[in-house]
């Protein structure tokens, strides 16, 4: 009798325990992803310390991460302990031998930590190997390659860079510097101005076309360009300096408002909202950025978000003209259009009353009408 029933049971007994073990996965799996959250939460919002731990903790629980290895490198970068990141950094690369972020990040290590160039061409070849779409590697292979006088290589990665990315700014800057110590000022200036025409705020480009305008006796237009240089140089010092202060002190919401502000002059919207949220984090009473916000998401056609920050900005503080007509135009685009016509009809009692905010009324009025069954 045992023999009889002894098969069936173990049968029984493995089909009642093997459901248990993909859930056990699945929660183990969970909670990794839960603690890589909260790491890379803290990790932008330059809470080095902070994210290393979670980081930490999620490989505790499992070692064979790629990017939990990769967040903790980045993590001890920013808190400049580069030998302990190198390790983690090598640690990506046994577990994910093609990564070529972080093989870029090893050459990035042995050129300005060791200046050891052969072992960072090696990493940095390896990881264009690897991903041919990603622009840095060939952007620092470009640069050591021009500081060790190899130009006709780095002309070669430049060249190459631009076939790829047409509007790389670094691509047309970088061939123009080394055109420049080629002696070749006609074709370098060409380089040099495209790389102006992308990235209007960069003072280096000016640098060196000041450099290739005295080199061919155009001395007022050196000189303008030298100028130009100073200008921007000043401006971009004010934001390497604001943030340095932001890695030391991210607690501060006016810090990231600043910079937030720096992004939005250079046109950078993804970053400048970014940096408005993680203030708002730290100070969610500031109407004038939930009204910057709102603005913002609205012209990248983000309605609800839009929307919550406009809301956000007029229980605050209801007496901005365009936070009710760019709220308005919210709720057109939602289709509420009883409240449409109450935000429209506040912006033109607080003085916005132009023909758009008009026309708006009108249609958002018309739509009420059509929408709201007869008596």
């Amino acid at each position: 009798m045992i023999k009889k029933y002894h098969f069936p049971l173990f049968v029984l007994v493995l089909f009642l325990v093997l459901p248990f073990i993909p859930c056990a996965e699945n929660e183990e799996r969970d909670a990794v992803q839960q603690l890589m959250n909260h790491a890379w939460h803290e990790l932008d919002r330059y809470q080095f310390a902070q994210a290393a731990e979670w980081f930490q903790k999620a490989i505790e629980m499992n070692d064979a991460i790629p990017d939990a290895h990769l967040g903790l490198a980045k993590a001890l970068i920013g808190q400049q302990k580069t030998e302990e990141a190198k390790d983690e950094l090598l640690k990506v690369i046994e577990y994910a031998p093609t990564h070529a972020e972080a093989l870029t990040m090893i050459g990035i290590y042995y050129q300005h930590e060791k200046q050891d160039f052969p072992n960072a061409e090696k990493y940095l070849q390896k990881a264009i190997q690897c991903d041919s779409a990603y622009i840095r590697p060939r952007k620092i292979l470009g640069e050591i390659y021009t500081e060790l006088h190899r130009y006709d290589e780095a002309v070669a990665v430049y060249q190459e860079i631009i076939r790829r990315f047409p509007s790389s700014a670094d691509g047309f800057y970088g061939l123009g510097k080394v055109l420049l110590n080629q002696k070749q000022l006609e074709e370098s200036e060409k380089a040099l101005l495209r790389a102006v025409e992308l990235t209007p705020r960069d003072p280096e480009p000016h640098l060196l076309l000041a450099r290739v305008y005295a080199g061919s006796s155009r001395r007022d237009q050196a000189k303008q360009e030298q100028v130009a240089y100073q200008e921007l140089k000043k401006a971009e010092e004010y934001f390497s300096e604001l943030q340095k202060a932001l890695r030391r002190s991210p607690e501060k919401a006016d810090l990231w408002f600043a910079v937030g502000a720096e992004y939005l002059k250079r046109g950078e919207f993804p970053r400048a909202c970014e940096s408005f949220e993680h203030g708002l984090e730290r100070n969610p009473q500031n109407a004038k950025v939930h009204s910057v916000l709102g603005a913002l998401y609205l012209r990248e056609k983000n309605v609800p978000r839009a929307r919550t920050h406009l809301e956000a900005a007029i229980r605050i503080q209801a007496n901005n003209a365009d936070d009710y007509n760019n709220l308005g135009v919210c709720l057109l685009m939602q289709e509420q259009y009883e409240d449409a016509i109450y935000a429209f009809e506040n912006a033109i009692k607080l003085g916005k009353d132009d023909p758009h905010i008009r026309k708006n009324l009108h249609f958002a009025i018309e739509k009420h009408k059509q929408n709201t069954p007869s008596p």
